[in-house]
């Protein structure tokens, strides 16, 4: 999972990675996917944190995303956060790592 402030920024860095590693699948969400969207994307990047009762055909290598799922999103399949750039308040971090490092059934180790 790879977080930025800004869509230009997570648009680009989609196109950059798409263009260097072809056979890995990568995603973008940001403020304008639609919720629909936005479910589907999160149940391929981490589908027993949301629930999904069958594994996804197409499991997601990398997502990358604004803030629009820093707050609120069950996303702890996800064994690695990385920050593309860093926001002003150190808060946004902690949101941001939030989103992965939350209690599960069996011990593991989240980076960040």
């Amino acid at each position: 999972l790879i977080f930025s402030e800004y869509t230009d920024t997570v648009e680009y860095l989609l196109e950059q990675l798409r263009a260097a590693f072809p056979r890995r699948v990568f995603e973008e969400i940001t403020g304008e996917s639609s919720t629909a969207e936005r479910r589907s994307k999160m149940a391929r990047i981490a589908p027993l944190a949301q629930g999904a009762t069958e594994l996804p055909s197409q499991r997601l290598d990398v997502l990358i995303a604004t803030d629009a799922i820093s707050e609120g999103e069950n996303i702890q399949d996800v064994p690695m956060l990385i920050n593309y750039d860093l926001p002003w308040t150190p808060l946004r971090l902690v949101q941001r790592m939030g989103r992965v490092d939350r209690p599960t059934e069996r011990p593991r180790e989240v980076k960040a």
